[in-house]
């Protein structure tokens, strides 16, 4: 074999080795490069679980609040002379407060608790459970407008007012057309002071 032979036969094997070895690195970074991709892929459908939020501090009760539910009664009327010692309290504490409202009668006169309702009602107006009593059930609506006046109950919820009372106590509920009357222009003429005044100052009131 002659020695320009052996040469060129030299020079192909190592052009041969360099393909091979060029071949073998990329087929390494095709690998890497799939790794990465395979890896990336199985992150995004394995999200990590979402941070939980920390667990809020139980807020306290306020008192006034637990009281309230402590004197919490079934929607069925109590007989009139059976008003509890719970009940007299909470209205006494929500008075001391500034809570007692017209807002509170309305809510539980909706749940039926008529001695509470009664109660509370008879303190904003100042006065006997018995007076609230009979303003309430034995002379009429327009007392019963006057009183509701007083303490803030507006006039489109009177009605309600009236009707359930009166359901709770076992006393007529319907309005006459006079009625009906007296109770607008009561709700139109009187302030809020002059129908306290006029209420607490009617005659059958008096000692």
């Amino acid at each position: 074999m002659s020695s320009r032979r052996l040469c060129t036969l030299s020079s192909s094997g190592r052009c041969s080795e360099a393909c091979a070895a060029t071949a073998i690195g990329s087929s390494r970074r095709s690998s890497r490069l799939v790794s990465a991709t395979a890896r990336t892929r199985l992150a995004d459908s394995n999200p990590p679980p979402p941070a939980q939020a920390p667990a809020a501090a139980p807020s306290a009760e306020p008192k006034l609040a637990t009281a309230v539910h402590a004197v919490q009664s079934p929607a069925t009327a109590k007989p009139a002379g059976d008003t509890g010692a719970g009940a007299a309290k909470l209205v006494d504490k929500l008075s001391a407060a500034g809570q007692l409202r017209a807002g509170f009668l309305l809510r539980v006169l909706h749940q039926g608790q008529i001695d509470l309702f009664e109660l509370a009602f008879a303190k904003l107006l100042q006065m006997t459970l018995e007076q609230l009593r009979y303003v309430l059930y034995e002379n009429g609506a327009a007392p019963v407008a006057l009183a509701c006046r007083a303490v803030g109950i507006d006039r489109c919820v009177f009605s309600t007012v009236f009707k359930l009372s009166r359901q709770c106590r076992g006393r007529q509920q319907s309005l006459t057309a006079q009625e009906q009357g007296d109770v607008e222009a009561i709700f139109k003429n009187f302030t809020k002071p002059d129908a306290l005044n006029k209420v607490r100052s009617l005659p059958q009131l008096a000692n």
